[in-house]
Parts: structure tokens; C-alpha cells; sequence
């Protein structure tokens, strides 16, 4: 016979308070710069969709272009990729650099609000009447608070990215694009 798995008290509501806690970082004063920086980073994953789009296109006139054997077709080819190239590094190094700003920036705030809420009322001091090891709290709290706002900023990327690629391929690769059947012989 399964156990039914033992839950903390409040752990169902875990997730609510976490959002509930660190919202703050979204709605406080500093709240238009991480704002801002979301939309850039949409910006920046839709520029880059629009750039591998391009970058598809490229291919396939490329190599196309070797194909057919035409070395001007090549040469134009060749002077298209490097702008095509430069913007998708571009656009790479922007994008780390956007979400890892927005991370620091809202790991910086969660990490205060946890040390002020763990500083107030010296809740710190009833460490001792608990059972368990604490040693170090300030780290638990560090790493906890980079993995409550690293991973969520690299899911809604990610997720973002997927969809947006996947609609474009669907639109690209859709019926009105499709190749008409090929006539069978008798």
C-alpha cells in the first residue's frame, strides 16, 4: 500500500507565498527597471527568431548558389552572411546579458528582503532552541534566493523562445507552403 506523502503545513500554499514575497521586486520602486529590461529581452528573442529566419534563408540560396555552380550568386551569398553572422553574436551576448541583469537584480532584492526578514525581531537567535544544523544561514538564504530567481527568468526564456519558434515554423511549413503532390506513372 503507497503512503501518502507527508506535506509541511502551509507547503501546498508554498509556491502563492513565494510569488507573494518576491512580487515585491515587480511592483516596488524599482520595479520599472526590471520591467524594462523584460521587454528587451522580448525584443532581443524576437530579433533573433527574425535573424534565424534569415539566417535559414541564407542556407538554403548558399547552397542552392554551390549547386547551380555560380560564383557570383556565392560571392553575394558570402557578403550576406557576415552581417546575418555579426547580428546573431550580437544578439547572443545582449540576451545573456539582459537575463542575467535581471536576475542579479531581482536575486539582490529577494536576498534583502530575506536577510531584513530573518535580521527582524532576532529571529536568528532562536537558532539555537532548534534542532538541526544551521551553520551559515546567510548562505542557505544566498542560494536559495539564486535559485528562486535564476531558474524562473531561464523558463519563461525559454519557454518564450519555443513558442515563438515553433509558431514561425508552423507559419513557414504550413499548407499555403506546401509542395504540390508529384503525379504517379501508370
Amino acid at each position: 500500500m503507497l503512503k501518502k506523502p507527508y506535506l509541511a503545513p502551509g507547503e501546498k500554499q508554498l509556491l502563492f507565498r513565494f510569488w507573494q514575497g518576491a512580487a515585491g521586486f515587480w511592483r516596488g520602486p524599482s520595479a520599472w527597471k526590471a520591467w524594462l529590461l523584460v521587454v528587451a529581452l522580448i525584443v532581443n528573442v524576437l530579433l533573433q527568431l527574425l535573424t534565424q529566419y534569415g539566417l535559414n534563408f541564407w542556407n538554403r540560396d548558399f547552397f542552392n548558389a554551390i549547386g547551380r555552380k555560380d560564383q557570383a550568386e556565392l560571392l553575394t551569398q558570402a557578403l550576406r552572411f557576415a552581417p546575418l553572422a555579426s547580428a546573431s553574436l550580437a544578439l547572443t551576448v545582449l540576451s545573456v546579458w539582459t537575463r542575467m541583469t535581471i536576475q542579479r537584480s531581482w536575486r539582490e532584492w529577494l536576498s534583502n528582503h530575506l536577510y531584513d526578514y530573518w535580521l527582524h525581531n532576532d529571529r536568528y537567535i532562536r537558532l539555537r532552541f532548534v534542532a538541526g544544523d544551521y551553520d551559515s544561514p546567510e548562505y542557505r538564504i544566498a542560494e536559495d534566493a539564486r535559485l528562486a530567481t535564476d531558474l524562473p527568468i531561464d523558463l519563461v526564456v525559454g519557454l518564450l523562445q519555443s513558442v515563438l519558434t515553433i509558431v514561425t515554423f508552423i507559419s513557414v511549413a504550413g499548407p499555403s507552403h506546401a509542395r504540390p503532390p508529384i503525379a504517379r506513372r501508370r
